[in-house]
Parts: C-alpha cells; sequence; structure tokens
C-alpha cells in the first residue's frame, strides 16, 4: 500500500518536470543550465554519442543499431536484385537512390563524430556568454532570440520525421513497393514472415534514417545561429565604441587640449583592444564551425545534385499516390536543406558586412593632430585591416563551388533541372 500512495506524487513530480522542459523551450534557462539540452535529446533520437545510463537504454540502444543495420542490409538487397534484373529501370533508380541515401546519413553520422570535439568546445564556449556589447538588454534580447530560432528548428525537424513515418505507416501499394523484400527473401521465408520482415524494414525508417540524415545539418545550423548572435554582440560593441569614442562636442574639446587628446586616444587604443582581444577569440571558434560546415556543405551540394533530379524522375513517371507525396515531401525537404545553409551563411555575412561598415565609418571620422600623428595611423591601421578581413577573410567555401551563398542553391536548381530533363527524354 505504501507503494501506491506514492504514485500520485511521482506522477505530480513528473508532470512539473515535463512542464519546465517544455517551458524552457521558449523562456531564460536556469543559471548554470545547458542550453543545448533540446539539440542533446534530438542527437539520443538520430543515436549520435548516446552514452546508455542503465539497462534498459542499453537494451533499447542496442535494439535501435540492430533495426539500423538490418534496414541498411535490406536497402542493399533491394538495390543489388533490381541491378542485376533490369526488368523495370524506375525500380532500379529507386532503389540505387534510396541506398545512396542511407550512406549520405552514415557519411553526415561520420562527420558529426568525427568533429566532435569541435562541437563541444563550441557549446562551452556559447554556454559562457562571455561577450558583452555595452548593453546587456540588447545582449539579453538577442540571445533569447536566437534560444528560441533553434528550439523551433529542432521541434520543427522533429515533427517532420514524426508525420513521415505516421505517412509510411498508411497502407499503399506505393509503400509495398517503396519499402519492398527482394522477391527471393519472400520466396524463402513465405508470406508471413516476409509480411513481418516488410513491417520491421519501415515500421522505423524514417525515425532512424531521418534523423540522421538532418543530424549533421540541425547541429551546424544551430552552432552557426549561436556563433552569428556573439558576432552581433560584437558588431553593437564597436558601434557603442565608436559613439563613445567620437561623442557629442567631442571635436572642440580635441582640438583644444592636449590632456582631452591623450585621454582620447588612451580610451580608444583600450577599447580596441579589448573588442579585438573578443574577435580573435571569435574567430578561433569560427575556423571549428568552417572545419564542420564545408564538408558538410559538399556532401549535402553534390548529393542533391545526384538524388533531387533523379528522385523527381521516378516520381512522374509514377502514378500519383499518397506515398509519392510523401517522397516529394522528403525529397524538396532535403533540397531545402542546402537552401537553408545557404541562406545561415548569407546572414552571417551580413553581420561582417555591418562590422566592416562601422570600422571604416571610425577611420573616416578618427581626429587627427601632429602630437598623435602614430596614434592615428596605428589605429586606422589596425581598423582597416579588422574591416577588410571581415569582409574578405571569414567566407565559408566549397570545393568546386568557392563561397557558398544562396547564388549557389541557385546554381543547384539549374543543374538539377538539367540533370530532370536529361533523364525524362533518355528513359
Amino acid at each position: 500500500m505504501e507503494h501506491f500512495r506514492k504514485v500520485p506524487a511521482v506522477v505530480r513530480a513528473s508532470k512539473v518536470q515535463v512542464l519546465n522542459r517544455v517551458r524552457w523551450l521558449w523562456e531564460d534557462l536556469p543559471d548554470g543550465y545547458d542550453s543545448f539540452w533540446f539539440l542533446d535529446i534530438y542527437l539520443a533520437v538520430a543515436a549520435v554519442r548516446f552514452v546508455p545510463k542503465n539497462v534498459r537504454q542499453q537494451a533499447g540502444w542496442y535494439l535501435y543499431q540492430t533495426m539500423a543495420l538490418y534496414q541498411m542490409i535490406i536497402g542493399l538487397l533491394d538495390m543489388i536484385y533490381a541491378l542485376q534484373n533490369l526488368t523495370d529501370v524506375l525500380a532500379a533508380i529507386w532503389y540505387t537512390m534510396s541506398f545512396f541515401a542511407i550512406l549520405l546519413c552514415l557519411v553526415k553520422h561520420y562527420i558529426v563524430l568525427r568533429h566532435y570535439e569541435a562541437i563541444h568546445e563550441l557549446r562551452i564556449f556559447l554556454n559562457q556568454q562571455s561577450f558583452c556589447s555595452g548593453d546587456p538588454a540588447f545582449d539579453g534580447k538577442i540571445r533569447k532570440r536566437s534560444y528560441t530560432v533553434c528550439q523551433l528548428l529542432i521541434m520543427t525537424v522533429l515533427c517532420v520525421i514524426v508525420l513521415q513515418q505516421i505517412s509510411i505507416w498508411i497502407p499503399t501499394s506505393q509503400r509495398d513497393r517503396t519499402f519492398s523484400i527482394p522477391p527471393w527473401m519472400s520466396s524463402y521465408c513465405g508470406v508471413f514472415f516476409s509480411f513481418i520482415l516488410q513491417i520491421l524494414y519501415f515500421g522505423t525508417f524514417t525515425v532512424i534514417w531521418v534523423s540522421k540524415l538532418f543530424s549533421c545539418t540541425v547541429v551546424a545550423s544551430i552552432l552557426i545561429i549561436r556563433v552569428k548572435t556573439e558576432q552581433e554582440i560584437l558588431a553593437k560593441n564597436f558601434e557603442l565604441m565608436m559613439q563613445t569614442c567620437l561623442e557629442e562636442n567631442f571635436f572642440g574639446s580635441y582640438q583644444n587640449s592636449n590632456r582631452a587628446r591623450k585621454q582620447f586616444w588612451d580610451h580608444t587604443k583600450n577599447h580596441l583592444k579589448t573588442v579585438l582581444d573578443q574577435q580573435h577569440e571569435l574567430l578561433k571558434h569560427l575556423e571549428q564551425l568552417k572545419s564542420l560546415v564545408e564538408p558538410l556543405f559538399f556532401f549535402i551540394y553534390y548529393a542533391s545534385l545526384i538524388i533531387v533530379g533523379t528522385v523527381f524522375v521516378v516520381i512522374l513517371r509514377e502514378p500519383l499516390s499518397f506515398m509519392t507525396m510523401v517522397i516529394l515531401s522528403s525529397t524538396t525537404i532535403s533540397a531545402l536543406e542546402c537552401y537553408f545553409l545557404c541562406y545561415l551563411l548569407d546572414s552571417f555575412k551580413d553581420v561582417n558586412e555591418t562590422i566592416t561598415d562601422h570600422m571604416f565609418c571610425f577611420c573616416s571620422q578618427l581626429p587627427h593632430s601632429g602630437d598623435h600623428h602614430a596614434d592615428y595611423v596605428d589605429v586606422r591601421a589596425t581598423l582597416m585591416v579588422v574591416g577588410y578581413f571581415c569582409r574578405h577573410g571569414m567566407s565559408f567555401q566549397c570545393a568546386g563551388i568557392g563561397d557558398i551563398s544562396s547564388a549557389v542553391f541557385a546554381d543547384l536548381v539549374n543543374i538539377s533541372y538539367s540533370v530532370l530533363t536529361f533523364l525524362l527524354n533518355v528513359l
């Protein structure tokens, strides 16, 4: 009886904990709490760097890995059978693209694991929130906005995964063809066991593989958003520095007082040193971010060139069905993955342009006097170097593409359309 009396208290405590977690999606976190907790939940769903803490979690972990291995093997067998028996060219193309997508999931999974130490260091840096613009209200507002955007991003991806998985559960002939078992296996196992094997194949396919497909992109996107936020705080710091140093009635006192001139240059150089130290620290972490984003974009871009046009050929040649719409939406979302990264990196460049504008504006307004000519040249040169580097030295690049921007996505759409028209004429 004593155990039953404790049940309501346990339920209430669990309810409070769940409500607190949901509230933390939108509100400020308690002090010292990891702001990446929702990302960790997503990575656990994708089975990226998950460490089981008890026997039940360990059993679930082994079951998850077994299901993923089984689904990958079935995908490989489907592709081999379709390529050996080219009676249906569209089926051969579809199964080849499906297995290629599985391999792409594993590549993205490996990229996260390969750069996990850099990701961990970036998370520590962002959780510390060590940058300050001099305007606490601005800092708090912009950090809260970026935190909310990150939570919405993860929630959107999870909703897409759940909706796609539910859609796959709806019985259709197109689904049975898309997630089929090789005929030789069906004839060997019998009707009943073939049905069980097919359920095991599509029952958790989206949860396992689509979560892996977007895992690296979600991590990279959140880090870009959060690093861009710190860059915006730094840009605000540059702006306030310029306003403070060149405040109203400054030039009159500067020209008439040796003491005012000395105080100006001492204050400017000290403030500039503090801001440049923050800029140097941010650049160090930016290099870590580039090492993650650039190889990720390479695989996303060139995989999209192959997959998008090819899958659209299969969709156009097949009769329209609910499963066809699911495949169409999945392919479109994969293409938009490339666009989303381009958009984030473009917005990152906009912040760098803002810093550059502040630097050049400050340069044009620096006062000059003969007794502080060396200080004038030193500060002016520093500002020009920082401005030039922010404009030209902080870009993300990809092999064979150059700078990553929205124009790259436009090229991707044009090339994918060319692939589509070519295959439609050939097949």
